[in-house]
């Protein structure tokens, strides 16, 4: 049940929308809904993967898993857009080594990883 002086508040405010011209949507404790606006949710964007989630970890981390500082591993890369591939092992490196722990570049197709001390 609604208070008194808060069904008063909404019908004051709704005559002031009203001659405002302004659109609204109000929506009372008691799920009473003046105005003309459709309240909905938002749809959530789902994100297209170029391929399946897991995909690319699957394919560099058997390569760079056991790399000790001062190795470099040249990854082949055939299936990847290389950016996309570089950016993947440096978040995985990030992560798991730590950030300055490693540098990456891209050549050509391929992308070469450097563990640095």
């Amino acid at each position: 049940m609604i208070p008194e002086i808060v069904k008063r508040t909404i019908a004051q405010a709704i005559k002031l929308l009203d001659a405002s011209g302004c659109k609204y949507k109000v929506i009372d404790q008691d799920g009473n809904e003046y105005g003309v606006l459709t309240v909905s949710v938002p749809k959530k964007l789902s994100k297209t993967f170029k391929h399946p989630p897991g995909t690319m970890h699957r394919f560099y981390y058997p390569l760079i898993k056991d790399m000790q500082p001062g190795d470099v591993v040249a990854i082949k890369n055939f299936d990847f857009e290389p950016r996309a591939l570089q950016g993947a092992i440096s978040a995985w490196a990030s992560g798991n080594w730590g950030k300055g722990a490693y540098k990456t570049c891209v050549v050509g197709p391929d992308v070469e990883i450097l563990r640095c001390y």
